[in-house]
């Protein structure tokens, strides 16, 4: 989990991101976002990082330029990618409703897989709602539920908690039990209410047989780091981001 995703829906969030792309935005207009000839080859791995990361911070230029890219196809095909998991994590209903019919549209596997997955990623938890009953059905190309839904879990934890894992084992997904077991993992890894550790528990003690379990074991002190992570660490970032921005020149 990055740090971003421990944080819950709130202003606080809303000021980690602002100060986050501040650090971040001037890094990708430097290298640029389009390659450049006889660039170091680590530059388009930093540069597709910057993009991924900077859409998801809800940084707007870049957002509305993904979007451009998407609807008039330019760009190179990894230009298309990247514009492509940019603009369905930002997705509004209207848009998401477009990149759901492009996925099932599509002819090519590869290209309507990559959009479910995209779709995966989007962060309005109403739409992320719908998706988990997409991913829980035959829909998405076979192979790609459980990745799906890991998806969704980045964004929205708690809600494919609730939705999706009650449902696993008799979706039309037809989720093989070692696949069920790897996604409840998955999921549950990015927790943090310790209540959630009961619930992964009797799961676990419901679905496991006693020699698979030990996986779990790790699962669940992943939710206990991630809940010290939310109550300690987040509240000291965020007075140290506070402490930053009274000290930028022109404060008050």
């Amino acid at each position: 989990m990055t740090l971003d995703q421990h944080y819950a829906d709130t202003p606080a969030r809303a000021a980690f991101r602002a100060f986050a792309r501040g650090l971040l935005a001037p890094v990708l207009a430097h290298i640029g976002v389009t390659a450049q000839a006889g660039e170091d080859a680590n530059a388009s791995i930093l540069r597709s990082d910057l993009i991924n990361t900077l859409g998801h911070l809800g940084d707007k230029d870049l957002i509305a330029s993904a979007r451009r890219t998407l609807a008039n196809g330019s760009g190179t095909a990894e230009q298309q990618r990247a514009a492509l998991k940019v603009a369905a994590e930002q997705a509004d209903a209207s848009e998401f409703d477009m990149l759901l019919d492009r996925a099932r549209k599509a002819e090519d596997p590869l290209d309507k897989d990559q959009v479910y997955e995209a779709l995966g990623g989007v962060e309005d938890p109403a739409l992320a709602k719908r998706m988990i009953a997409i991913a829980l059905s035959n829909e998405v190309p076979a192979g790609s539920n459980a990745k799906v839904l890991a998806q969704l879990a980045s964004n929205n934890p708690d809600l494919v908690w609730t939705e999706a894992v009650p449902h696993l084992a008799d979706s039309a997904a037809a989720l093989t039990r070692d696949e069920q077991w790897a996604t409840v993992e998955e999921i549950a890894g990015r927790l943090s209410d310790p209540a959630r550790i009961a619930e992964l528990q009797d799961y676990v003690d419901r679905n496991v047989q006693p020699d698979a379990r030990r996986p779990f074991t790790g699962t669940i002190a992943t939710i206990r780091d991630n809940q010290r992570i939310a109550v300690r660490v987040l509240p000291e970032l965020n007075s140290w981001i506070a402490d930053q921005e009274k000290n930028q020149p022109g404060a008050n």
